[in-house]
């Protein structure tokens, strides 16, 4: 069995926002591959694209989830679907290979990054996937 590999905790600078058209999972955890594979089929082209996933927590405990992708030409306004943007800023995060299989490890993560005192409470966890099978996992921390 392959072990998931970690990149040390760093600090990543987005220099500016990035605009994604989003689809909401209905449950989480059973409902992000279905999210996921809606967004797919609505859009143009998701072969080579970058993905993303946004969570944060519910108001009843549990968490909110949604897959996302950077709109390409006119699909912003075709598709109408639900927008988020990932702010600018500074991200803690860590780089996760070889974690398929075993997703539990993205929510420890999180959790290893949320505990961090300079996180955004009002922020969202955000995962961005790699064309390479990587995932880098991040949450905006409040500049100093």
């Amino acid at each position: 069995m392959l072990d998931v590999y970690l990149q040390v905790m760093k600090e990543i600078e987005l220099a500016e926002d990035i605009r994604l058209m989003i689809v909401k999972a209905k449950a989480f955890p059973h409902g992000v591959v279905p999210a996921y594979q809606e967004l797919e089929r609505a859009i143009s082209k998701p072969a080579g694209r970058s993905f993303y996933g946004i969570s944060r927590g519910a108001e009843d405990g549990g968490i909110l989830y949604w897959a996302g992708v950077r709109p390409i030409g006119d699909e912003e306004r075709r598709l109408r679907l639900e927008q988020f943007t990932v702010r600018r800023g500074t991200y803690i995060s860590e780089t996760l290979t070889n974690w398929r299989g075993r997703e539990h490890v993205l929510g420890e993560t999180f959790k290893k990054l949320y505990s961090d005192p300079r996180v955004d409470p009002l922020g969202s966890c955000v995962e961005w996937y790699q064309d390479n099978g990587d995932v880098i996992c991040m949450v905006r921390i409040i500049p100093s």
